[in-house]
């Protein structure tokens, strides 16, 4: 018997096998027939079509997986911003590309930092004589701050828009915590460091509403001079409406010259052949569009044709994601220590590599593994030349790794600073008590439990990690002072955990340069005198067929199968489920010294 049913599960193994490699034989066989399909170039005279999303990376780092193969098989909306910053770089210079069409139609998940990147390269599409025109079915500020730069704007007259300032909105589990009888130690150093209020208060410390009122103004006016200079309408009056709440719909927003003309996707779309026939005096059959996909696809074909016969190469390093003690396998969502400092060594002794560009967005994590990254960094400096690109954040943790770089670029709406540490510790003892679950212990020493969730800190304990978080504070001061040049008592008033945007952290001379992605690869072809080089990028991602796997596991999550009850539409529930995912993911990483940015500031 046994013997049968050995060979039934052979028979049947192999029939699953079978039928596996048949699908993903079916899989490769559509891959490579829309890659031979779209390996043409493009027509002269072409528009480039965009349709920004919701979801972004700063770029995707697995080379291949399924999801990966159907997203560019449906034609799915760019996500990396990367990519989308070196495809508007190339259309500038392409001259089958003579204007983009940009459509909105959803809120823009990027940050001030990102949309201020790419708002510069589309200004430098503008500049190279080409046209940029948009339309959005809805546009939020940050949409909007993209928009302004366009030759033309439409919308239909009962879109919403969104134009009341910016603001922030935190959240707080104190109350929570004290109902449940989870007590919360909390070693700090800086005013500013406030991470743990989360867990500690109802509301924010009055330090905390002051950065943040500092923060938002500075970004706010940043704001507001770009727009008022791209769409000729005085500040002060764009503040005004904002106050009144006046500008809410396209029709507002066309009456007083925020927009240039009112229609539907259907007139849009009419006004683009009526412009190509007009502007660039070509006959309507000579209209051609290009998908922002098919573009990507092209860019890619002609970088593999000419890579080979370019030696000199520059390394991209994105650096995305809480910095975590682990060799971390969520492809660009940690920067794992161990696997980070694998890249550096690999970088160092590529001979071909010229220089790095560190692309940090990040809000930092565990000291230790910022620590050892900042080691290997240093390390690579003395074979390489390393620029840091900041994106959208690059605090505490992110800064860190920053600062170990020859030179640091920021865009002016950049998060960053929060130099500082801190420690929690969670005293779930009288949680414990209360459900009736006791804990009794046996050591050879006095602290041999130490620390223990479940038994609360004694005096000295607590005295010996404050001194732990302080050492460690002066670490980071000693180190910022060696990047900087400057005494770290002069630093210190810049420190103690608070939060700079770009701008301001450039006039405390906490960074070097304005600029982001595109002005740090100018940053090291200059210092290294390149005239040919080409581009590599790190994490490289991981296994193929590990990805695809990967790709094929997996049940459905709650989050799932809420938005599938409730529709993709509705932002604040995936906003509000992630927020209580994140609540989980920080009771579990926040252990041991962090350096992390206070709190997360979403600004909309």
């Amino acid at each position: 018997m046994r013997r049968y049913l050995r060979q039934v599960l052979i028979v049947f193994s192999g029939i699953s096998l079978f039928f596996l490699f048949c699908f993903l034989g079916m899989l490769i066989s559509i891959f490579f027939i829309q890659r031979v399909k779209d390996e043409g170039d493009i027509l002269k005279s072409s528009v480039l079509e965009i349709t920004l999303g919701e979801t972004w990376v700063e770029r995707e780092t697995e080379p291949w997986s399924v999801k990966k193969l159907l997203a560019d098989w449906q034609e799915e909306r760019p996500s990396s911003l990367i990519d989308l910053l070196e495809g508007l770089e190339a259309a500038a210079l392409d001259p089958k590309i003579v204007g983009i069409s940009l459509r909105i139609d959803s809120p823009l998940g990027l940050s001030f930092s990102s949309l201020q990147e790419i708002r510069r390269s589309l200004l430098r599409f503008r500049g190279a004589a080409k046209w940029l025109r948009v339309y959005a079915s809805h546009m939020t500020e940050g949409a909007y701050y993209l928009a302004s730069v366009a030759d033309d704007i439409m919308m239909p007259e009962h879109a919403y828009i969104e134009w009341n300032g910016l603001g922030t909105q935190s959240f707080f589990l104190g109350d929570l915590m004290k109902n449940w009888d989870v007590g919360v130690e909390v070693f700090r150093v800086g005013k500013y460091k406030n991470a743990p209020e989360i867990f500690e208060r109802t509301a924010m410390s009055a330090e905390h509403k002051e950065q943040i009122s500092f923060l938002l103004d500075d970004l706010y006016n940043d704001y507001l001079s770009r727009v008022a200079e791209s769409r000729k309408i005085p500040v002060v009056q764009l503040r005004v409406w904002a106050d009144s709440l006046l500008i809410t719909n396209g029709r507002a927003a066309w009456t007083h010259g925020m927009i240039d003309r009112l229609g539907y996707e259907t007139d849009y779309d009419s006004l683009l052949v009526q412009k190509m026939t007009e502007v660039d005096h070509l006959d309507e059959e000579d209209f051609h569009k290009t998908t922002w996909n098919d573009y990507q696809r092209i860019l890619k074909q002609r970088k593999k044709t000419s890579d080979h016969l370019i030696k000199d190469k520059i390394a991209i390093v994105i650096a995305e994601g809480d910095i975590v003690d682990s060799d971390s396998r969520d492809y660009g969502e940690e920067i794992g220590s161990r696997r980070f400092s694998k890249i550096f060594k690999e970088i160092a002794e590529d001979e071909d590599i010229k220089g790095v560009v560190l692309r940090v967005n990040s809000p930092g994590g565990s000291f230790f593994a910022s620590d050892l990254l900042w080691y290997e960094i240093r390390k690579l400096r003395e074979k390489k030349s390393v620029v840091a690109s900041m994106s959208g954040v690059a605090a505490s943790g992110g800064y860190y790794l920053s600062m170990a770089c020859d030179t640091i670029l920021a865009n002016s709406s950049t998060l960053t600073g929060s130099i500082g540490v801190f420690g929690i510790i969670f005293d779930l003892s009288q949680t414990s008590k209360n459900l009736g679950i006791t804990f009794d212990q046996v050591g050879t020493n006095s602290h041999a439990h130490f620390p223990n969730p479940f038994i609360p800190l004694t005096p000295y304990q607590k005295e010996r990690i404050q001194e732990e978080v302080d050492e460690i504070y002066d670490v980071f001061l000693s180190k910022l002072s060696l990047s900087r040049g400057r005494p770290k008592g002069e630093l210190d008033v810049h420190a103690s955990g608070r939060i700079w945007s770009g701008k301001q952290a450039l006039e405390r001379k906490l960074v070097d340069l304005e600029g982001g992605y595109t002005e740090a690869i100018e940053w090291v072809v200059q210092r290294e005198n390149l005239e040919n080089y080409r581009l590599v990028y790190f994490p490289q991602g991981g296994d193929v067929l590990e990805n695809l796997l990967s790709s094929l596991r997996g049940s459905q999550t709650l989050e799932s199968w809420l938005l599938e009850q409730y529709g993709p539409g509705d932002i604040d529930l995936k906003d509000s489920w992630k927020r209580l995912r994140d609540i989980e993911a920080k009771m579990n990483t926040y252990h041991g010294i962090q350096a992390r940015m206070p709190m997360e500031l979403r600004i909309r």
